[in-house]
């Protein structure tokens, strides 16, 4: 019989309206939990964190870079900034010394780990050593012996425990000094009331709001020490959140048993549960449910230590909690963090009843009201983020059990967030028609006024010979409305159709029924637009596969609910129009930007939904000099190593079409923003992705730029209103390339995007190649304009586009087709 829950989880929210930017992967410290539990020693551990790898700090900085930030901005207006970083004033140069922490017979509570932990290190060490709550402590002192073990006997029930210390190693001050820093960290946020989740969220219990009358957002903070800008250290502090069900997991199989109208409860239960996180409500740790196990009860008995128990002594006895309903089923689960090792997670038995589910239920997840307030509860304005830290570190530096492990250590913490100047780079004019050139200078919006698009018309309009509207047999009686609705649309931005026809589904709306109409499409058809009743995922994957992977035909889906909303419709109808000339050929706008002959590619990736541990990845170049029409390939891959040869051969690729659409003529320059990457990839990235991409340019004259995008950060930008002293987001053009920034790399922030409500996200950018020499503001006007040509958004998004049409293309495929889109298409933005 499987035992009780042990052992440290990290969950995974799918959905981004589970968790506030789910950011950061401190997979060093997931890694050494997981290497505890599975009994493996750390010398056999990959030393990696938030920064990438660990073991000594990948400098990606090119060679031929002299200068790397920002000292007289041209153009731009510099602003004073408050950061979420807070500064560590260090401990002196001093070898801290590692152990590794084993109990035998092995216990799964964790007070009593705690207990019999600092029971043993008392009689040891001088000082208390930092300890992780599991199985490693770090220590400025040397014990004599390499193992060294104490017996301890618990005065609860009498046991009598071996506690035993081996020295693992050291680690000096530097890169992987930061893990002690961090572990530090943790301790003084268990002394503050918060507890772990998930690695490296801490959220407190007390701190939350009400969503609904069944769900508790809890607050709380991501943390990460690192070494940055000036070899300076600073512990960033990223206020996130964790949604759990207030109800357990017993009181939703209730529910779900009083809901169920014939079919068989365990595979309702199995279908609502499986896969879910729960947290447990003794130890607040984090479990993914892999089964429902009807054959054990709570009444049930297991092998603990050698001794025949009941679910319910054991939990009354060790967690002191008691189990009122002995007939419920258990979930059986793995530590969330294992679940990455299925041939080596230990399956584990839970009490419903003393669970919670982590995130939201499938019908929580469809309801669009539940999802609205949702947003509103997570949507923190940049005021209030500052004033939360400030309380946190008045709190943090008030505890008086905190003060004296600092002193114990010799290092502290700045008692307020850093404060730096940030520098906004000049807006950009951008073009409609083909004469018309104006600034765009609406501070602090960042959009394009749709005045200009109605006056102007777009840049460069497509020909379209032939486009057929297919409306199923729901929405007929509509048909006129739908049509001219439409039509408005299209003549608002002057894009003129030779041919339009409509083609009636009078049999039905099935995903079937759209499938034979597409098929049923003329060969002379340049688009076709499908009108479905409202979002339906079945039916939509089912237009896109047939027409993008069978016909290659370029298709535009649209909602008749949107399009019959009087409050929505014309403005709709004008975006769909300037999506529709995008995805044709057309160029909407053109940004302002004067480097020639240059190509400007991005690539991302996207997981395959329908197929486990394989993914899409999409590369898309620019093929002309306004970087207005692009060329799209995606692939497939299983191992990171083929991402490698596949971007290569899609450079190559692209460069033959760039050959062709440039009068034979090759670019002088290749930009690449690189997405997609994770906290673990980038050396990957760098010492094998980067060299294949050479290799595949190896001979031609052209000068290669690489550029690491991230969305995946923890860091945030406030500004300080002159008006009435409240913090706000900094304006669209915002860049930060010192103190924050990582002393190892040639990186800057751009905050590209504004928002009305809550706080912006910057990108953060890592140059880790650059044969073309651009000064560091050129790089950082180049990726601000980039992120002005996105034609599904009119205005700025948060990457440049070519990363933003990558992404989409990914997900195409990854979401929807689950195959490569015809390769017809490949010059066409089909996928906007």
């Amino acid at each position: 019989m499987a035992a009780p829950g042990r052992g440290r989880g990290e969950s995974k929210n799918v959905q981004i309206i589970d968790e506030i930017d789910p950011r950061i992967e401190r997979n060093r410290q997931a890694q050494l939990e997981a290497a505890s539990i599975m009994g493996r020693p750390e010398s056999e551990i990959p030393v990696r964190g938030r920064g990438g790898f660990r073991s000594s700090e990948l400098r990606t900085i090119p060679e031929n870079v002299i200068t790397i930030r920002v000292e007289n901005p041209n153009g731009s207006r510099q602003i004073d900034i408050l950061a979420n970083y807070v500064p560590i004033i260090p401990m002196p140069n001093r070898v801290v010394q590692m152990y590794r922490i084993d109990f035998e017979p092995e216990t799964e509570s964790e007070s009593k780990m705690r207990f019999l932990y600092r029971t043993a290190a008392r009689g040891l060490f001088e000082k208390l050593p930092i300890y992780d709550g599991v199985h490693e402590c770090r220590s400025g002192q040397r014990l004599d012996e390499k193992v060294t073990t104490v017996t301890i006997t618990d005065p609860q029930d009498g046991q009598e425990y071996t506690v035993k210390f081996t020295n693992t190693g050291t680690s000096t001050y530097g890169a992987e000094f930061m893990r002690t820093y961090n572990m530090h960290m943790k301790d003084f946020l268990r002394a503050l009331g918060f507890y772990s989740p998930q690695v490296g969220l801490f959220v407190n219990p007390d701190h939350y709001d009400q969503v609904g009358p069944d769900i508790m957002m809890l607050r709380g903070f991501r943390t990460a020490a690192n070494m940055h800008d000036g070899k300076k250290m600073l512990m960033n502090l990223e206020a996130s959140h964790k949604l759990v069900q207030k109800p357990s997991v017993l009181a939703i199989m209730e529910t779900i048993k009083g809901e169920l109208r014939g079919g068989s409860l365990p595979e309702a239960l199995r279908a609502a549960l499986t896969g879910k996180i729960v947290v447990t409500s003794y130890n607040k740790r984090c479990y993914r449910i892999e089964d429902i196990d009807l054959s054990v009860r709570p009444t049930s008995t297991f092998d603990r230590n050698g001794t025949p128990t009941t679910y319910i002594d054991y939990y009354r006895t060790v967690h002191n909690k008691e189990i009122t309903n002995p007939s419920q089923p258990m979930l059986k689960v793995v530590p969330n963090n294992q679940r990455r090792r299925e041939e080596e997670a230990r399956v584990t038995l839970l009490v419903p009843e003393l669970c919670n589910i982590a995130g939201l239920t499938e019908k929580q997840r469809n309801d669009n009201r539940l999802k609205m307030d949702l947003i509103r509860a997570s949507q923190v304005s940049p005021n209030d983020r500052v004033k939360h830290l400030r309380e946190f570190l008045q709190t943090f530096h008030g505890n008086q059990d905190i003060k004296e492990q600092l002193n114990n250590w010799g290092y502290s913490y700045g008692k307020e967030p850093c404060r730096l100047t940030a520098h906004v780079v000049a807006m950009t004019g951008y073009a409609f028609g083909p004469t018309c050139r104006e600034p765009l200078t609406n501070y602090p919006r960042a959009d394009i006024n749709s005045a200009n698009i109605n006056v102007t018309a777009l840049a460069v309009l497509p020909e379209i010979k032939k486009m057929v509207i297919i409306i199923a047999r729901n929405q007929l009686r509509e048909k006129g409305q739908l049509c001219n609705a439409l039509k408005d649309g299209f003549d608002r931005v002057n894009l003129r159709i030779n041919n339009v026809e409509t083609k009636d589904i009078t049999e039905g709306d099935s995903p079937n029924h759209y499938i034979t109409a597409i098929r049923q499409l003329p060969a002379d058809t340049s688009v076709a637009i499908v009108i479905m009743q409202s979002q339906h995922k079945e039916r939509y994957d089912a237009i896109k596969k047939a027409a993008s992977v069978e016909k290659g035909l370029i298709t535009q889906v649209v909602t008749a609910k949107l399009m019959m909303d009087q409050r929505k419709a014309r403005a709709a109808a004008q975006k769909i129009a300037i999506q529709v000339a995008a995805k044709v050929g057309g160029e909407p706008w053109w940004v302002d930007i004067p480097m020639k002959k240059t190509m400007i590619c991005g690539y991302d990736t996207y997981h395959d939904t329908a197929k486990r541990g394989r993914s899409f990845g999409a590369f898309v170049a620019s093929l002309n000099m306004r970087f207005s029409r692009w060329w799209s390939k995606a692939d497939s891959h299983d191992r990171l190593d083929e991402i490698s040869s596949q971007m290569s051969v899609n450079l190559t690729e692209a460069l033959k079409v760039y050959k062709t659409f440039n009068n034979d003529e090759l670019p002088e320059r290749i930009i690449i923003y690189r997405d997609g990457v994770g906290e673990g990839q980038l050396e990957h990235v760098f010492k094998v992705e980067l060299q294949k991409v050479k290799e595949a340019l190896a001979g031609m004259k052209i000068k290669l730029t690489m550029i690491v995008v991230n969305k995946r950060i923890g860091a945030r930008f406030y500004m300080k209103s002159q008006a009435d002293g409240s913090f706000q987001n900094p304006p669209p053009g915002t860049v930060i390339d010192h103190t924050v920034t990582r002393e190892e790399r040639y990186d800057f922030y751009l905050i590209s995007q504004s928002t009305r409500q809550g706080t912006v996200t910057p990108t953060y950018y890592n140059i880790i190649h650059d044969e073309a020499g651009f000064n560091p503001e050129i790089h950082q006007k180049m990726a601000f304009k980039m992120c002005l040509l996105y034609y599904n958004w009119s205005g700025t998004v948060r990457v440049p586009a070519p990363c933003q049409y990558a992404h989409k293309l990914a997900l195409l495929c990854g979401e929807h087709l689950h195959s490569q889109p015809n390769a017809g298409m490949d010059d066409k933005l089909h996928y906007l």
